[in-house]
């Protein structure tokens, strides 16, 4: 599981799970694995797409009544080769660093099927948030299955949503600004 934090330090509670070809990975203030590096391409916004924490409107897409994204407006993305490495071996804090690896091993979850993902995975992200952090509650919400093959098949999750596209161009980004975050934990609490 890794955890992240959003604005305000809100936590922000969408799972994700990742396996190391020898072991499961994980990292929450220890130092436990080898350290592992690659070259990959990410993408950024250039200098011409407005930079802000707060919602200009300017960035983004439109979701259909399906969930699919639509076009992206605003984006001008630059790819950019870096070395990517491996936070498997540092010692990595929510506190410090807005998210951090733990140990879980997970029950088996039909990712395709929204009813599993909702009652059971959720579930299973919610507890294990609440044990790390010592938080009395813990939401997980808003969850979008990402899958190239799978969308341009016009796939939908059974019960859900469609199938989304990976952001492979789209760049590096953050769901949240200072405006959205309150309102969407403002949604989460009615």
């Amino acid at each position: 599981l890794m955890l992240r934090s959003f604005a305000g330090g809100v936590r922000n509670l969408r799972c994700l799970t990742r396996q190391c070809a020898r072991k499961t990975w994980w990292n929450c203030g220890r130092s436990l694995a080898t350290e592992v590096k690659t070259r990959g391409k990410l993408y950024f916004q250039s200098d011409k797409v407005p930079r802000s924490i707060l919602s200009t409107g300017k960035v983004g897409t439109n979701r259909d009544l399906l969930g699919s994204d639509g076009e992206f407006f605003g984006t001008d993305p630059i790819g950019l080769e870096v070395d990517i490495k491996s936070g498997r071996d540092r010692a990595m804090s929510l506190d410090e660093n807005g998210f951090c690896l733990l140990p879980h091993a997970w029950k088996h979850v039909d990712y395709y099927d929204n009813h599993q993902v909702i009652n059971s995975y959720y579930a299973e992200c919610e507890a294990l948030v609440q044990k790390a952090t010592g938080a009395t509650r813990a939401v997980a919400f808003d969850h979008n299955l990402r899958a190239k093959l799978r969308k341009e098949a016009g796939d939908r999750l059974r019960g859900g949503s469609a199938v989304q596209e990976p952001l492979v161009s789209y760049g590096v980004h953050n769901d949240y600004t200072l405006t959205s975050a309150a309102q969407r934990i403002r949604q989460l609490g009615q």
